[in-house]
């Protein structure tokens, strides 16, 4: 029984980020560990293939040659565990993130040498899976090399975001899924989490991404997961990443400045014991108020308090927004 793992963003890098409380040496081995971690995933699920979702590096400077050869070395093991690595190429792979300036990153090294394999078109049985790179064209699945019983289309995109900065190519949506064809979607780009979307048609998993560079309210809470995709029965599943609790990690500053994220699970119990409302309803309906009380705070905690909601598959409804 064979199966797929998918990781999300990764964003390898030599820097430790400002907010988190190691120093550089044991941010660059932390990211080490989590592949480590990963392997170990795969290993005990069975897998051959490990597919990154993009953003495989934060950037393009800034890792020393001898953390660039730790990093070729780690990917090596999965090939030497008889694991492949594919991946797509996300808007961070790319030198100023722009498309046109990928050749000599170090992506298109790891490319070159054959340590990572560029995902384009993967047949695995009754399985196809299609990559598309950051601000790439969709192909309809009924147009594949090989249109498969079960297509999966790995994207380095939003999903219905449009609001938070999702266009073009970079922001799928319901009615692009349904007309794209695939049996599923799983996206980078996002570092959320969500809870896999089961429409009629089709799947859409976010399993979000590995690293947790920045105090984004969700980066404080989650937990950190892989996709498992199995070959033989199309099933899917997740496999935890092993992290310490956000509060350990990032600086007491960073926490402190979000007083608002101690108290969201609390908050939305509260607003939970209002029958028949949403907590979006509850939002719309305080919001003169909440204004007037927040002030200027008021948009940065409507954020943190989205952002929460939809880590844990609480979702607006757009149709009843849009016509109220």
């Amino acid at each position: 029984m064979s199966k797929v793992v998918f990781l999300g963003d990764t964003h390898l890098t030599g820097i430790n980020p400002s907010s988190r409380k190691e120093t550089r040496e044991q941010y660059r081995q932390l990211l080490l560990d989590k592949l480590e971690s990963v392997k170990q995933i795969c290993l005990k699920q069975g897998a051959e293939f490990l597919i990154i979702l993009g953003d495989v590096f934060n950037n393009n400077s800034g890792i020393s040659n001898f953390f660039e050869a730790d990093i070729w070395h780690k990917f090596l093991e999965f090939k030497q565990e008889g694991i492949d690595v594919y991946t797509i190429i996300g808007n961070h792979d790319m030198a100023f993130q722009n498309e046109t300036e990928f050749k000599g990153t170090y992506l298109y090294k790891a490319f070159l040498a054959g340590i990572l394999k560029h995902l384009d078109e993967l047949v695995l049985g009754d399985v196809t899976i299609k990559g598309i790179d950051f601000n790439g064209d969709y192909l309809l699945a009924k147009d594949l090399k090989q249109f498969n019983s079960y297509n999966i289309c790995v994207a380095h995109a939003f999903y219905e975001n449009e609001k938070f900065g999702g266009i073009g190519n970079g922001n799928l949506t319901y009615d692009k899924c349904k007309e794209l064809g695939y049996n599923a979607y799983v996206l980078g780009h996002d570092h959320v989490p969500y809870a896999d979307i089961d429409e009629p048609l089709f799947k859409v998993i976010r399993p979000g991404a590995m690293t947790r560079g920045t105090s984004k309210t969700c980066n404080l809470y989650r937990k950190v997961n892989v996709s498992v995709f199995d070959l033989d029965s199309h099933k899917w599943s997740l496999a935890e990443i092993p992290t310490k609790p956000g509060k350990d990690v990032f600086n007491e500053k960073v926490i402190m400045t979000k007083d608002i994220d101690l108290n969201l699970e609390k908050l939305l119990e509260n607003f939970s014991a209002s029958k028949g409302m949403s907590v979006y309803d509850i939002i719309d309906q305080h919001e003169e108020s909440g204004k007037i009380s927040l002030k200027e705070s008021y948009s940065e905690v409507i954020s943190l308090i989205t952002q929460y909601c939809e880590s844990v598959g609480i979702y607006r409804n757009l149709e009843e927004s849009n016509d109220n």
